[in-house]
């Protein structure tokens, strides 16, 4: 981004950090009440049974945010889009990518 036509220098390319930031904080947020509240919802479908599996069924909401995240800031780029497309997609990127490794790591744990 030190290139036409955006031009930032450092300062402004550390900037664009703050979308993934703002991403990151809202995923953490939603992950633990959404991941818990369905994890139940699920567990009382089955008897009452609780099973580490149905914690896997949330990566299905955040995964497909992650390549449409990516797909946002590289054909942004590609096109000089104005910098605020390119902040969308890295923090839709991060939204989805810390949901997906916390799940993940909460199953392997829960397993």
């Amino acid at each position: 981004m030190p290139y036409p036509p955006y031009n930032f220098n450092a300062s402004k390319v550390g900037l664009m950090s703050l979308a993934p930031f703002a991403g990151t904080t809202l995923g953490a947020l939603l992950r633990g009440p959404l991941v818990d509240r369905y994890s139940l919802y699920l567990a009382r479908k089955n008897n009452g049974i609780y099973e580490p599996e149905t914690r896997l069924w949330v990566l299905l909401w955040f995964a497909p945010i992650i390549p449409a995240g990516l797909l946002l800031f590289g054909y942004g780029l590609d096109r000089g889009s104005p910098w605020s497309v390119l902040a969308v997609g890295l923090g839709m990127f991060a939204f989805g990518i810390f949901p997906v490794g916390s799940v993940a790591l909460t199953y392997l744990t829960d397993a």
